[in-house]
């Protein structure tokens, strides 16, 4: 749906979704272990969840995790309290900022046999910018529990 709005929704600003690719990637790519853990669709999931925080406590419950206490004020408005599940079917969005990353030097990408799926991860290169992103702004420590 296209807005006649003078200003870009801030879900569509580049910057912003490179940004959350970077830092998702940097720090979920791989695992304790070293093996790759990210396929296209987890990292679709992961998105969806970055970008509708209301809906975390929902996926915990679902998987019988422990349950995240989120304040409300910074999880519920009226879009993030919508089912719009849009991003984890629109390949293309994460398709373009893959492309723009992949031309940038910033990702990398292994193909896992076993599970005959491409896994993605920062490049050297990458995790420079995700250091450079640091330095701007520190990165709370965080765990992600799925």
């Amino acid at each position: 749906m296209k807005s006649e709005l003078p200003f870009i929704p801030i879900d569509e600003d580049f910057s912003l979704n490179i940004t959350i690719l970077t830092v998702l990637l940097t720090r979920l790519a791989t695992t304790n272990r070293g093996s790759y853990a990210l396929d296209f669709e987890k990292i679709q999931a992961l998105l969806y969840l970055i970008k509708n925080p209301a809906k975390i406590n929902e996926i915990l419950t679902l998987a019988g995790k422990q349950y995240a206490p989120l304040d409300t004020r910074y999880t519920h408005t009226i879009e993030s309290m919508s089912n719009n599940v849009d991003i984890l079917f629109d390949r293309d969005k994460l398709k373009y900022l893959f492309k723009n990353m992949a031309a940038w030097g910033l990702l990398g990408c292994h193909f896992d046999e076993k599970q005959n799926s491409i896994k993605y991860y920062m490049s050297e290169k990458g995790l420079t910018f995700s250091e450079s992103l640091e330095k701007k702004v520190p990165l709370q420590s965080t765990t992600l529990i799925l």
